[in-house]
């Protein structure tokens, strides 16, 4: 009886994960499709199963990273 119980909660134990790792796997692929095209927020979230407000963060995160890259890039010319 013991024993049922634990193969119960192993097993729900792993599809929990698998789960959890498909979501970080299709959001980190919403995220590169992103970065990588000019498609808006909606048919990107449609795609991959992410929530629209990710794709909106993801978005932001990557503009945010962008200005500071450049940012970098300007601050390493001007003392050239």
């Amino acid at each position: 009886m013991e024993q049922d119980w634990k193969e119960k909660f192993r097993a729900e134990l792993l599809e929990d994960m698998k789960k959890e790792a498909r979501q970080e796997i299709a959001e980190e692929m919403a995220r590169i499709y992103l970065e990588t095209t000019d498609y808006d927020d909606e048919p990107i979230s449609e795609r991959f199963g992410v929530p629209i407000y990710k794709i909106e963060q993801f978005r932001e995160d990557h503009k945010k990273w962008q200005f500071a890259k450049q940012l970098e890039i300007n601050r390493r010319t001007s003392f050239s």
